[in-house]
């Protein structure tokens, strides 16, 4: 099991590059460990112009694009949306740590899916596939067949162009925001909370 302590220490002169550094450290632990707040991600699209959001389960995180991976079933809601206007955010609540991690950015779809369902469980696999399709019309709550496969898996990539980062202490709460300049080097700005 990968044990990752993540403190944010306040200090008068912390630096900005820490501080994003210990946020993709929170986003990691949370795709590893079960049992962090942070794992269960708000995923916001926009649905005929309005927001439309859902938790999704965090899976992977590419520490060098700070990319955010998830899982869903291919034929849901969510990938025609994605298919329509890739465009969304992320908003993830580490409680150990009142950490909030707000991010603007675009969807994309995983070719390579093999890899990362051959690596779910039975169970897990369960979670993928249903006729008729996920939020179809049924007359019973019932009425509808799991069938899973891996036809029905999807993988979506979230690679964030904005990341707005909050800390929350009683001595004094820090927040900063960054952007992707280009080729995955951000920079970054101290806001005020």
């Amino acid at each position: 099991m990968l044990s990752i302590i993540i403190t944010v220490v306040l200090e008068i002169n912390i630096n900005k590059l820490s501080f994003f550094n210990n946020a993709k450290k929170v986003l990691v632990r949370a795709s590893v460990d079960r049992k962090s707040d942070a794992r269960n991600v708000v995923v916001s699209l926009l649905d005929d112009g309005r927001p439309c959001s859902r938790i999704m389960v965090l899976r992977k995180v590419e520490l060098d694009k700070m990319a955010l991976f998830f899982f869903t079933d291919k034929n849901s809601k969510k990938c025609a949306l994605i298919t329509k206007n890739a465009r969304g955010s992320v908003l993830v609540w580490d409680k150990k740590n009142n950490l909030q991690i707000t991010a603007q950015g675009k969807f994309f779809f995983v070719r390579e899916v093999e890899k990362h369902w051959v690596q779910l469980s039975t169970q897990g696999k369960q979670q993928y596939g249903t006729l008729p399709f996920s939020s179809s019309a049924i007359e019973g709550e019932k009425d509808y067949t799991i069938t899973p496969g891996i036809n029905s898996f999807a993988v979506i990539k979230f690679c964030p162009k904005k990341v707005d980062i909050l800390k929350l202490n009683r001595a004094g709460h820090i927040r900063a925001i960054f952007v992707e300049n280009s080729c995955s080097e951000w920079s970054g700005t101290w806001v005020v909370p």
